[in-house]
């Protein structure tokens, strides 16, 4: 079951002053190599992120590799000239204000759903539940602040 918490524009990431960091268009990041995720938190489908370069007019672009893991995608954009999407929000939190910096292009970008994901059946246990809960609560409270 995905139970909706809150909306988010995606962006395109790259490490610190990534040689790209000024491309203002999708057309200049046709060459690069991303790591998409299927996660939404972690940023934007492999389809989306097609999509982007589709609606340019544009190849899509090579994929260096698909990673679903958040700390990993951000770790290895940090490390290499590879470049991904992330939700807004996330570029404001550690690692990811240490590391990366936002692509700005003149194209838009979808936002996107964030959401906990959870088992439908059987019935969660007391502490996943609680967990839940948790999550639900700081997801709303950032939500409000932004």
């Amino acid at each position: 079951a995905f139970r909706p918490l809150f909306r988010d524009d995606a962006i395109i990431v790259g490490r610190k002053d990534h040689p790209l960091g000024n491309a203002g268009s999708v057309a200049r990041l046709g060459e690069a190599a991303w790591v998409r995720s299927s996660a939404i938190g972690g940023g934007m489908s492999a389809g989306a992120l097609n999509d982007l370069f589709v609606r340019a007019g544009l190849p899509i672009p090579r994929t260096i590799v698909q990673c679903d893991s958040y700390n990993i995608m951000v770790a290895l954009i940090a490390r290499t000239d590879v470049l991904g999407v992330i939700v807004k929000r996330y570029l404001s939190t550690v690692p990811a204000c240490d590391l990366l910096q936002e692509i700005r292009v003149r194209e838009s970008l979808p936002s996107v759903t964030i959401g906990l994901v959870m088992r439908k059946d059987p019935p969660l246990t007391p502490a996943a539940a609680a967990m839940a809960r948790i999550v639900t609560t700081v997801s709303r409270q950032l939500a409000v602040r932004s």
